[in-house]
């Protein structure tokens, strides 16, 4: 698998992923309601910013497969 253009293809909502942004790489969850992404978690420090997501990749769940 490789990583998914945003601009071309939005994840499932509630939907938890890899995210890839203009800050680095982390995790959020997909809100279809918003059009974005809430409860990002990205290492270093915990403050608010808003986020540029480019690319996304699904988390395996535990079977080893990500949502489709």
């Amino acid at each position: 698998m490789s990583w998914i253009d945003y601009e071309v293809e939005k994840p499932a909502d509630g939907q938890v992923v890899a995210i890839c942004t203009d800050e680095g790489v982390g995790s959020g969850k997909y809100e279809a309601s918003f059009e974005n992404f809430t409860h990002i978690l990205m290492p270093g420090d915990a403050t608010f910013r808003q986020y540029r997501v480019s690319h996304w990749f699904p988390l395996p769940d535990s079977y080893g497969v990500g949502k489709k």
